[in-house]
């Protein structure tokens, strides 16, 4: 099963994004996607999330399931 973090580097490539798009497009900062995506925040805030999935088009459900 992929990581959270695992789910969110994935579609960020098949979208074609940098972490830095990534970061701008959800609006959180640069570090917070490098964080995420190596799985280094353990209980990443709800509206870091948010943002990620609306960024890269997924429905929180849909991001949630990794993490599951």
């Amino acid at each position: 099963m992929d990581t959270l973090g695992e789910r969110i580097k994935q579609r960020r490539k098949s979208a074609g994004m940098t972490q830095e798009d990534l970061a701008y497009v959800a609006g959180v900062r640069l570090n917070a996607i490098v964080k995420l995506e190596n799985d280094k925040t353990p209980n990443p805030h709800w509206l870091t999330i948010v943002g990620v999935a609306r960024a890269l088009e997924l429905d929180l459900e849909e991001l949630a399931e990794s993490a599951a």
